[in-house]
């Protein structure tokens, strides 16, 4: 279950509506968790507690899936606003998401027990604000 959480924010700025007037987009703070439970597929290096053979093998990969659950912002572009910086989006709303998850990496021994971890993962939602979730990461693991 590799969990992730996040904390963000937009920016403010202003922009024009179709009749002349200004429009202001305040600042607004988010936050966002992914929740996902994958069962991997593990082959190399850091794939077993046997330490002769992390020892022996430096590199190491693994793929999966599952079903992940996300939680965060969604910004609606607001139609009757020009801008000339592009759209102007209202306030996030904090949605949920519900899908399927995959993802696949690489490992690399570093010596010492420690393993340089790459991973890419993408979700993609089941439900309705369709929320599709890429991620990329890089993990120092013992």
């Amino acid at each position: 279950m590799p969990l992730s959480i996040g904390v963000g924010s937009l920016s403010s700025r202003t922009g024009t509506d179709i009749d002349g007037n200004e429009v202001y987009a305040p600042v607004r703070r988010w936050f966002m968790l992914d929740a996902p439970v994958i069962f991997n597929f593990n082959r190399g290096a850091g794939a077993t507690k046997i330490a002769e053979e992390n020892i022996v093998r430096t590199m190491g990969y693994f793929a999966g899936g599952g079903l992940a659950y996300h939680l965060g912002p969604v910004n609606k572009v607001m139609d009757n606003v020009k801008n000339k910086n592009g759209p102007l989006y209202g306030p996030p709303k904090l949605r949920n998401a519900v899908g399927l998850v995959a993802n696949a990496g690489f490992r690399m021994n570093t010596g010492k027990g420690y393993f340089l971890e790459f991973k890419i993962s993408y979700m993609k939602s089941l439900t309705r604000y369709h929320t599709d979730v890429y991620s990329m990461g890089l993990l120092l693991a013992h």
